[in-house]
């Protein structure tokens, strides 16, 4: 157990730091082959926010091609240029410090954007249990799912501030003569860490909640309520209008005598509702 909790302290940090780099970005190629040079202000479940001399934009992950990461200016008018394009500077230069202000100020016009709608995913766990019930329940299995109510919690820009999620599980744990199993309701923050372009995003999300659980053994069965503590860290990978979903998943039972807890891998598919 100690040796899968380092691994995954370690996994998270060269995440991190992998995803450092995609927090900005200056020119976007789209899917219909226009090339727009600005700022992205932020990134968003389904796409970015993204701001030049003509506004401030949503443009949805699905519709993007490539992203570019540039730091000036120039650098914007040598990649257009590499790109074939007919460049006029000075409309380039408009574009990104136009896109930078907006960037630097760390706002958006609300007038200018759309809601981002809610979304949901459906997805199926496969756990391994440890504790002190790992003998008697080895293994189990979920059903889950996760609220996005589409609300933007915050209006500047930063990958490390979390979005809220919601989420509704059923578990079972069973090993004849001896189960475990009952629904669960818990809420909490989500970070979205963007890869760039359409490379996805890697998922990390800890949930506190309650569990409304059935225990079954050959001479009796009981019912308990009892705190309940998720966390998930995976990626998620446009598909058109859907998301692929993959997770690492643990989640811990509370129980004063007997805490039951699970790890394992979870599958599914995410959808936006406009």
């Amino acid at each position: 157990m100690r040796c899968c909790q380092r691994a995954f302290v370690s996994i998270l940090w060269i995440i991190l730091l992998l995803c450092q780099h995609s927090v900005s970005a200056d020119v976007l190629t789209l899917s219909d082959g226009a090339i727009l040079n600005g700022k992205i202000i932020r990134w968003t479940p389904d796409g970015v926010v993204f701001s030049n001399n003509h506004g401030t934009f949503r443009i949805k992950q699905s519709l993007i091609r490539d992203v570019h990461v540039t730091s000036s200016f120039s650098e914007d008018i040598q990649l257009l240029e590499q790109m074939g394009l007919a460049v006029i500077a000075s409309d380039v230069e408009i574009n990104y410090r136009a896109g930078l202000k907006q960037k630097v100020q760390m706002r958006e016009p609300v007038e200018n954007m759309k809601p981002g709608g809610m979304g949901f995913s459906l997805t199926l766990s496969y756990l391994f249990t440890g504790g002190k019930l790992k003998e008697e329940l080895p293994r189990g299995s979920g059903g889950h799912v996760m609220i996005d109510p589409g609300l933007s919690l915050y209006s500047r820009e930063s990958v490390f501030l979390p979005e809220l999620r919601g989420e509704f599980s059923y578990f079972r744990f069973e090993q004849d003569p001896s189960s475990v199993s009952g629904f669960s309701i818990a809420g909490g923050p989500m970070w979205l860490f963007p890869l760039g372009g359409r490379f996805g995003k890697v998922r990390l999300a800890i949930l506190p909640g309650v569990s409304f659980l059935t225990v079954s053994d050959d001479d009796f069965t009981a019912r308990s309520n009892t705190f309940t503590l998720s966390s998930l860290l995976g990626y998620e990978y446009p598909l058109g209008g859907m998301l692929l979903i993959v997770n690492g998943r643990y989640t811990y039972f509370y129980d004063e005598k007997a805490p039951l807890t699970g790890m394992g891998i979870e599958l599914g598919m995410g959808f936006t509702m406009r």
